[in-house]
């Protein structure tokens, strides 16, 4: 029931900050490290728009390559600023952290309507969008709309589909969503064509399209199997809300709020450590 995610609530009250020590292990084991500090530089990338509630768009003529090679000419880019860090002590993660548990082929793709092609697949889930792309031309832009609901067409509908495009710059390309992530089943796509369909505009064409499963990584402490197919069907189709709820915090949904209300995780609780072991990160949200 909203119009727009605007709100004091959901706006970060200073720029975005980054503290990072990175470690670099040599072949003998000698062991490098490297923090942040006056001497890093920035510059702008190719994501260039995330938002958990509205999508990620990604300009892959914006890429630096080869930003990470030695040698790289950083000349241009800028330096970074030093900023006043929080107030509060660092403290050392103890829970699991969030990451890519699963992969999705589609089980099937249709062409509702001219241009546009639905990707379907067997699972709903919180996921992340991975594309592989070749041809096309610089400036190109395919865009993905994702959803967890299709009508007898073939086309998305409901309460909450996400729009997001990539912008080629005709080079082969290989893309995850960077940040963003979201609960869903299909994808429509236009501006691309799937590998082996009629191409005369010269799109780019869509090699593979892939969700990938995103969550807290909690281990499985139990496990349910019954005499009743409709009941193990039924633990299956909660289990699975279940995961696409393990965000950083336990979450209400993957696809719309996304919000980490308590009485989610004061309900749920006893019923988590059945099936994951939760201690950790239950005592994170509790904290």
């Amino acid at each position: 029931g909203r119009y727009n995610k605007d709100g004091p609530q959901r706006e970060a009250k200073e720029p975005l900050l980054l503290r990072a020590e990175i470690a670099i292990e040599a072949n003998d084991g000698a062991v490098a490290r490297i923090g942040t500090d006056g001497t890093w530089r920035t510059a702008g990338g190719p994501v260039v728009f995330s938002h958990i509630f509205a999508g990620e768009d990604f300009d892959a003529r914006r890429c630096r390559e080869p930003w990470d090679r030695p040698g790289f000419d950083d000349g241009a880019w800028e330096a970074a600023r030093i900023a006043q860090g929080p107030a509060a002590s660092l403290a050392p993660q103890t829970w699991p952290p969030f990451g890519a548990l699963e992969r999705f082929a589609p089980v099937s793709v249709k062409e509702p309507a001219p241009g546009v092609f639905l990707y379907s697949f067997a699972q709903n889930s919180s996921a992340q969008l991975r594309v592989e792309l070749s041809g096309g031309k610089p400036g190109d832009k395919v865009s993905f709309r994702c959803g967890e609901h299709k009508n007898a067409g073939d086309r998305l509908f409901g309460a909450y589909v996400v729009g997001c495009d990539l912008v080629s710059d005709g080079a082969p390309l290989v893309h995850q969503w960077v940040f963003f992530y979201l609960g869903m089943q299909f994808v429509e796509v236009s501006g691309a064509v799937p590998e082996g369909h009629a191409n005369p505009a010269n799109l780019p064409v869509i090699r593979s399209l892939d969700l990938v499963h995103v969550r807290t990584a909690l281990p499985e402490a139990g496990s349910f199997r019954c005499s009743s197919e409709l009941f193990n069907r039924t633990h299956r189709l909660v289990d699975w809300a279940v995961r696409s709820n393990m965000s950083h915090v336990l979450t209400d949904c993957p696809h719309r709020e996304k919000l980490g209300w308590l009485e989610c995780a004061y309900l749920l609780a006893p019923a988590f450590q059945y099936r994951y072991d939760c201690r950790e990160w239950f005592a994170k949200i509790a904290r």
